[in-house]
């Protein structure tokens, strides 16, 4: 039996604790990178939901007005009163005002679920960093969302 190769040395013993020195720290870094990661494409996720989300809201309430517009000529006449004019552009005006009111009730909603998601994601990152570097940022973020969705648009500068 060759007594080298079973024997460790003290080279050996150094060896061994300053591998695990450093895998320590690395496996702290290397998790820290992956949780950023993974709260980079929650937001990302989020912010890409959100933009679909206007997105079709936008393309159906165009929709709908290229429908009203393109039936428009065929329901003027020349042989139409005043009266019967001035009805069908009331008829208009509130279709016009109930489609703006649909869509701005249904874009508010849309940016509630962007500021809730958003928040959620701060809420997540508290979670996971609760004595940790990013806990500052997490919550100046969280106090941000919160101020920015409760703000009144008549006092902001």
């Amino acid at each position: 039996m060759n007594t080298k190769h079973s024997r460790k040395t003290i080279a050996d013993e150094s060896s061994d604790e300053t591998r695990t020195s450093i895998q320590a720290p690395l496996s702290q870094l290397t998790d820290s990178y992956r949780r950023q990661l993974a709260l980079v494409g929650e937001v990302a996720g989020a912010m890409l939901r959100s933009s679909a989300a206007i997105q079709e809201l936008q393309q159906r309430t165009v929709q709908q007005v290229t429908e009203r517009l393109t039936s428009v000529p065929h329901k003027h006449r020349a042989d139409q009163s005043p009266s019967e004019v001035l009805a069908a552009q009331a008829k208009y005006w509130a279709f016009d005002s109930d489609l703006a009111r649909e869509y701005w009730h249904d874009l508010t909603a849309a940016i509630s679920q962007v500021h809730s998601d958003l928040s959620n994601c701060a809420t997540n990152l508290l979670k996971e960093q609760s004595n940790g570097p990013l806990k500052t940022l997490a919550e100046s973020w969280q106090t941000m969302l919160a101020k920015s969705f409760n703000a009144d648009p008549r006092t902001a500068s």
